[in-house]
């Protein structure tokens, strides 16, 4: 009769309570290890057992492994760019379009080699009769991507589209990011554009363009959500939301910018039929969970989007 592979039973159960430390990264992998271990040992050293469960142990600690060595990974990553982040107050522009839409006589600017027609009365994309630009910032994530930030004040509830266009010295595009925000009256939020790090934009001229357009259908209530707290617990920030308004939007979002004193250091957003799905009425709380290791920050923004 074979025997009971001893091995084989440990292996197959610290390969289940690793794949339960989920969310312990390092105990995951730690417990996926030696739980591939005692597997092998099992089908190695009791020759004559049951080689099975081994094998099951072998199979449930190598996802447990498989899954610390990712979390380990990523948790790497951010680290790494954190420690070596730096911030600033944002790329110069060199020119800046008009906003479009609302007059019908043109004037024409030279960008970077290319003319382009832009309307007189509008104003500058850093102040028009939709926003100012009232602050900049600029960081690396964690995959070594470029953010750049610009909070603007809104002084109309419009959507607004926004490009920033990136050229070399020779006039030609060597990259180019775009983003669609909903202002709403008195209210902040901000236009966020990534570049990937195959695009170096140090030296870069960049050109800025935003134009209003109609709120989609699904837009909701603005100023419906507010934030009433916030804590951080470990690696997680914690909102505490509140619904005040009836109709929450289907892609109704909030948005936050991380400061380190005066200095923009990041930005998150989510949506809250994602994160705060609680949020069914109004009145009605919840409370959104945001993974925030590696980032430092001192305070918080937060701002409501329909």
């Amino acid at each position: 009769m074979e025997k009971v592979n001893g091995f084989g039973i440990a292996s197959l159960v610290v390969g289940i309570v690793g794949i339960l430390l989920t969310c312990a990264f390092g105990l995951s992998g730690i417990f996926g290890l030696i739980g591939v271990i005692l597997g092998i040992l099992g089908l190695t050293v009791l020759k004559d057992a049951k080689k099975g469960l081994a094998i099951a142990g072998i199979i449930v600690s190598g996802v447990a492994l498989f899954i610390g060595l990712g979390w380990l990974t990523v948790y790497g990553l951010r680290a790494i760019n954190k420690s070596g982040q730096t911030s600033h107050q944002g790329y110069p522009y060199t020119s800046q379009n008009n906003v479009e839409g609302t007059t019908t006589s043109a004037s024409s600017t030279e960008v970077s080699g290319q003319t382009q027609n832009e309307p007189e009365d509008a104003g500058t994309y850093d102040s028009n009769i939709y926003y100012d630009v009232v602050e900049t910032g600029s960081y690396s994530n964690s995959i070594g991507a470029t953010i750049i930030i610009h909070k603007v004040k809104a002084k109309a509830d419009v959507s607004i589209s926004s490009t920033c266009l990136a050229y070399a010295s020779d006039g030609s595009v060597i990259g180019k990011s775009s983003d669609d925000i909903v202002l709403t009256n008195g209210e902040y939020n901000f236009f966020k554009y990534y570049f990937d790090r195959d695009c170096d934009i140090s030296n870069a001229t960049l050109d800025w363009n935003a134009q209003p357009k109609k709120d989609s259908f699904m837009s909701g209530e603005r100023k419906c959500v507010e934030l009433t707290n916030y804590n951080q617990t470990g690696d997680d920030l914690y909102l505490t939301l509140k619904q005040t308004g009836d109709n929450l939007g289907t892609f109704a979002k909030f948005k936050l910018l991380y400061y380190k004193g005066n200095t923009i250091v990041g930005s998150e957003d989510g949506y809250f039929s994602t994160y705060a799905e609680n949020l069914n009425g109004k009145g009605s709380t919840d409370v959104a969970k945001i993974w925030v290791f590696g980032e430092d920050f001192d305070k918080i923004e937060y701002i409501f989007e329909p």
